[in-house]
């Protein structure tokens, strides 16, 4: 009975954390293109986020 529920809701929760993930990442990026882009541009933890050019 664990196991099956284990094998359920494992996969579930693994995609909801990576899409919490890619979520967060593409937030982190508007955000720093919209708001802060400017004084984050010295930064060298968002160095690689602060480029809004496609």
């Amino acid at each position: 009975m664990l196991f099956s529920f284990i094998l359920l809701y494992v996969p579930i929760l693994l995609d909801f954390v990576v899409f919490f993930l890619f979520a967060f990442e593409a937030f982190l990026v508007v955000f720093n293109c919209l708001l802060i882009g400017e004084v984050w541009r010295g930064s060298s933890l968002l160095k690689f986020k602060v480029d809004c050019q496609p």
